[in-house]
């Protein structure tokens, strides 16, 4: 089985006792038994080392610290478990709103606490907001790093995780362009509204280079309008006008679209428990600038 690894931060991989090298957002990878059981450890400056075993029980029940991603042809492993080796207390950010006081925390690892009056809570955050500011969106927390930006609920539900280049946060709107890992080096701008339920992304625009090729945009724009409940008739040849919702049905309830280097071609990731997710390629066909059909 081919296993891919991958690690929120700089980190020195090895396998069976082997160095295999340093992984972080690039991934080394390895073709590898589950049934011999090998170990697994990861070395990051200033952290704890984190170890784990690549066994049977892998694609079912991921590791503490680690997100598992079945894929067609094997397994990602995504490392962000990390422990600091130095658990003092340091307070990073700290905001308050009426009765509501958000912190940003570091001790053994990087929590948001939130104090209300219906009481404490808490949760974890990736290492990415180890130096942040904290906002209010509405009733809501948000966290914002150099790279990424977070909101949470009032009882600390995460909402939100992003990357992104740009952030606007109005009263009600949040506005981002987001980073896509993909070879045409293509942004998303989206909006996310205040809605009863939390947040709701409202709209999305593709930016790209003029000299991309339009069936380049027409797959991620068509599964991304799907994710979000956007209309997908504009996108349908004119014989699967009436058959959206079929093609809905067919596709499921993804959480997020990921462009590959083959521009009708789409990962869709959907989560099966927690740290644990499915990830799945579809394809669609096109005539004229319409799709006349969606594999998978």
């Amino acid at each position: 089985m081919r296993i891919y690894f991958l690690s929120s931060q700089p980190a020195a991989l090895y396998v069976g006792g082997v160095y295999f090298g340093q992984v972080f957002d690039f991934e080394r990878y390895a073709e590898l038994s589950l049934r011999d059981g090998i170990p697994v450890r990861l070395e990051c400056e200033g952290m704890h080392p984190l170890h784990f075993f690549l066994d049977e029980k892998l694609p079912l029940r991921p590791p503490k610290g680690v997100s598992v991603y079945r894929l067609p042809e094997g397994l990602a492993l995504h490392c962000d478990g990390f422990v600091p080796t130095d658990d003092s207390l340091k307070i990073i950010a700290q905001k308050r709103q009426g009765e509501v006081l958000a912190t940003v925390c570091a001790q053994g690892g990087l929590r948001l606490i939130i104090d209300t009056p219906k009481g404490v809570f808490n949760a974890t955050l990736p290492p990415s907001f180890s130096i942040c500011e904290l906002f209010f969106f509405g009733e809501n927390i948000g966290v914002k790093s150099a790279e990424q930006i977070g909101v949470f609920s009032p009882s600390c539900q995460p909402l939100l995780l992003e990357s992104y280049l740009a952030a606007d946060c109005g009263e009600t709107e949040l506005a981002l362009t987001i980073p896509l890992s993909d070879r045409y080096k293509r942004t998303a701008e989206c909006r996310y509204a205040l809605t009863e339920n939390g947040l709701k992304r409202t709209s999305y625009r593709l930016k790209q280079a003029e000299e991309i090729p339009v069936d380049g945009l027409i797959a991620y724009a068509f599964f991304e309008s799907a994710r979000i409940g956007a209309d997908l008739t504009p996108f349908l040849c004119e014989d699967l006008q009436g058959s959206a919702q079929t093609v809905l049905d067919f596709l499921g309830d993804f959480i997020y679209v990921l462009p590959t280097e083959e521009p009708t071609k789409c990962l869709l990731v959907y989560q099966k428990a927690e740290r644990l997710f499915d990830v799945r390629t579809f394809t669609v066909q096109l005539k004229e600038g319409a799709i006349t059909d969606v594999v998978g």
